[in-house]
């Protein structure tokens, strides 16, 4: 999950940049051994007044690497290819990264 922009403040959330386009390059590691595999997605520009205050991932975008999830999540790069701009003159902001593994369902590979 990734919150996109700084979500401190209307003031902080306007002048910093977010972003629009970005190119995820990550490494699976399966019982045959590691595969690279890249992805790109596109996130949606919000508005601060949109915000969770009391649950600020709401908002967050939830980007799923490993649909297949039999393998081991072992390296990720994240690269902005494009941004919304900003009203300052202000960097690009990323408010918070998670990144969640999941058990592979036990039953199921019975």
């Amino acid at each position: 999950m990734l919150l996109n922009g700084a979500w401190g403040s209307q003031e902080q959330f306007d002048a910093t940049a977010r972003i629009k386009r970005l190119k995820i390059d990550y490494t699976v590691r399966y019982l045959e051994g590691p595969k690279a595999e890249t992805t790109e997605r596109i996130l949606p520009d919000r508005r601060f007044d949109e915000r969770a205050l009391r649950f600020p991932l709401y908002y967050a975008d939830l980007i799923n690497l490993n649909e297949n999830s039999e393998g081991t999540l072992e390296d990720v790069k994240i690269t902005v290819l494009d941004r919304y701009n900003s009203s300052g003159n202000r960097p690009l902001a990323i408010s918070e990264i998670y990144l969640f593994g999941s058990e592979p369902d036990k039953a199921a590979k019975r």
